[in-house]
């Protein structure tokens, strides 16, 4: 039998979120006349949880970036989307809208490439 892992924060934020429910519920109807359940120790125990799983991150050297858009490029694969876009004004319109929908700006783009080069 493998053994057992702790709960993830958000299996665990599932589970606060239920039970908050539940009191809201029972708060609206007048069943509940207890304090709100998310107070400062779940707070706190939230934030350690977080704490933790990322210094179990860290210590494991998880790559963050894996199962990104960036998987499987290179330099050259950079570089050649570069030219792509940079060799065409019409496209400038679309490349610009693809990065105001990930909430990044042609100054952002133009500063990886130069970084990257």
């Amino acid at each position: 039998m493998p053994a057992a892992k702790p709960l993830s924060r958000g299996s665990i934020d599932k589970w606060v979120a239920a039970v908050i429910s539940l009191y809201d519920e029972q708060k609206a109807l007048g069943q509940n006349s207890h304090p709100h359940p998310r107070g400062v120790a779940v707070k706190a125990i939230l934030r350690k949880i977080t704490q933790e799983e990322h210094q179990n991150k860290r210590d494991a050297h998880e790559d963050r970036a894996t199962g990104t858009l960036l998987d499987g490029y290179d330099a050259n694969d950079f570089k050649k989307i570069e030219t792509f876009w940079a060799n065409s004004q019409e496209r400038d319109g679309e490349i610009e809208h693809h990065l105001k929908l990930r909430g990044l700006t042609l100054t952002y783009l133009e500063s990886f490439f130069t970084r990257n080069a």
